[in-house]
C-alpha cells in the first residue's frame, strides 16, 4: 500500500523568455540576481541585450547584474501537491 505525503510548492513568477534559444542566459541572469541579493521575481531584464552583456563579463571575467528593463512587484503561487512514497 502507497502512503501519500502532501508538500507545499512555493511557484515564483519570474519573466518568461520570447524565443526558444536563451534558456542558459536567462539561469545565468537569474543566478547573478540571486547572487547580488535581488530576488528575480522583481527582475524584468532586457532580453535583446542579454548576450551581449554575458560576452562582456566573460571578457572581463566579472560577472555583474544584467541590464533591466524595470523592476517587476513579485506574484507568488502556491500549490499543494500530494505525493506517493
Amino acid at each position: 500500500m502507497l502512503q501519500r505525503e502532501s508538500i507545499t510548492l512555493n511557484m515564483r513568477n519570474v519573466q518568461l523568455q520570447a524565443g526558444g534559444s536563451d534558456c542558459g542566459v536567462f539561469a545565468i541572469a537569474f543566478a547573478t540576481a540571486l547572487a547580488n541579493n535581488i530576488d528575480p521575481c522583481e527582475c524584468c531584464f532586457k532580453q535583446d541585450a542579454k548576450r551581449d552583456h554575458l560576452r562582456r563579463c566573460l571578457e572581463s571575467g566579472k560577472l555583474t547584474m544584467f541590464p533591466l528593463v524595470k523592476r517587476r512587484m513579485p506574484r507568488k503561487m502556491v500549490r499543494h501537491v500530494d505525493i506517493a512514497n
